[in-house]
């Protein structure tokens, strides 16, 4: 793992400390050092190897292992990302679909992700890349549902500030592939997975709705979710939850005798970036290695926590990680990242000897174009200058937005 070569203080260590938690989150790297290939060589496939790369990670997690494959005959398969983020890769299908809500071409790329896994052969083997956002990329709602009608109570959902859980929760139920049911359509087959945790307990049932997954949530856990939010759903949606036959796949379903998982934890990068820091001479403070919850509610605890180390007059560094949320109070244009770094500047109020990066390693923060943002002690009087203040923008949902005006971002 690189690190940089001359110590660096303040707004660069930062952004060395977080190049750093790239790097060692990189979906390459992170396949490259997997059980995966080590599997593929000790027991290569009778028939093909075939590949289903989905997520937000799954263009890097591809070349990942095709950089390092190890076996005579090249895989064929197909790899699904985000919109702006296909690329070649091998002679592996490459397909784009919405994110963070599905599209029309979610629906063909669920289609045929169904498709791919139901035309294995009998002696072929399926290696599944697994990373965050599968959910929105390949959505195929159960039947008699919508996509608009699968896209409004996910977007409700999320505008409320609901959990990745409870969200999975609803889409595992209404759709056609979370829940192991893609992994009951491949029937019994030889199935290694491999999957990124963006997930607080690195449970394979919840990273991107456990496609492959065996699944324990069941309908009326779903309606339980919708009601917690007050969220009244399209008679279609209320139809599809109490139907039968959209109900998860089970741990004692055969179909998962032939899968073999990897999880990659969601904390990996900190104890590296713990170590650089603490080797530039900081103190660090880890509040939580997997923190949940509210992001403005996340920035100002850290913000207190920050104030109270500054005080002492140390060289303190915090360093956190998790998965926060957004409840959104506006119309505005905002990521988890933006919204606790923005009310971390509120609360710390421009303190000469605080800075803060709030960032997503996967260079994504929520429906953002960013990463997230930095805070020094000009932040606030550059808002200031741009006529705007915290108090609003947090009130819009409008963090990232006003990063973007400032140069934080």
């Amino acid at each position: 793992m690189t690190k940089p070569s001359a110590p660096a203080t303040g707004d660069a260590l930062m952004r060395d400390a977080f190049a750093l938690a790239v790097e060692a989150a990189s979906p390459s790297n992170l396949v490259r050092r997997s059980m995966l290939l080590h599997r593929l060589t000790a027991c290569p496939p009778e028939g093909e190897a075939v590949i289903l790369a989905v997520g937000k990670a799954a263009a890097g997690m591809a070349k990942g292992l095709l950089t390092q494959w190890p076996l005579a005959n090249p895989p064929r398969g197909m790899v699904l990302v985000p919109h702006g983020n296909a690329r070649a890769i091998g002679e592996l299908a490459v397909r784009s679909a919405g994110h963070p809500y599905a599209d029309r071409h979610s629906l063909a790329a669920g289609a045929a992700m169904l498709d791919l896994v139901r035309g294995l052969g009998p002696k072929d083997r399926l290696l599944v890349l697994l990373s965050g956002g599968g959910s929105a990329l390949a959505s195929l709602p159960a039947p008699g549902v919508t996509l608009e009608e699968f896209n409004a109570v996910a977007e409700s959902l999320m505008r409320l500030g609901a959990s990745i859980r409870e969200l999975n929760i609803l889409r595992k139920n209404l759709g056609r592939g979370g829940g192991g049911k893609l992994c009951h359509a491949a029937g019994t087959r030889d199935i290694d997975l491999l999957a990124l945790s963006d997930v607080s307990d690195d449970d394979p049932a919840t990273i991107a709705s456990g496609p492959f997954a065996p699944d324990g949530s069941s309908q009326a856990d779903a309606v339980a979710v919708l009601a917690r939010h007050a969220i009244a759903p399209a008679a279609s949606v209320r139809r599809a939850l109490a139907d039968p036959a959209n109900r998860t796949i089970r741990h004692r379903d055969p179909c998962f005798a032939g899968l073999h998982s990897e999880v990659v934890p969601v904390d990996l990068w900190i104890d590296p970036v713990a170590a650089f820091l603490a080797e530039s001479g900081y103190a660090v403070d880890i509040p939580g290695r997997r923190l949940e919850g509210e992001a403005r509610a996340i920035g100002i605890d850290h913000a207190r926590t920050a104030l109270r180390h500054a005080a002492s007059g140390k060289r303190i560094a915090l360093l956190s990680g998790g998965e926060a949320t957004v409840r959104v109070r506006g119309t505005g244009y905002g990521g988890p990242s933006a919204e606790a770094a923005l009310a971390f500047a509120g609360t710390t109020g421009g303190h000469a000897a605080i800075m803060a990066l709030f960032a997503d390693t996967d260079g994504i923060d929520g429906p953002t174009r960013n990463a997230g943002a930095v805070i020094v002690p000009g932040t606030l009087a550059r808002i200031s200058q741009c006529g705007r203040d915290v108090a609003s923008a947090l009130e819009t949902s409008d963090s990232a937005a006003l990063f973007d005006q400032t140069g934080d971002a």
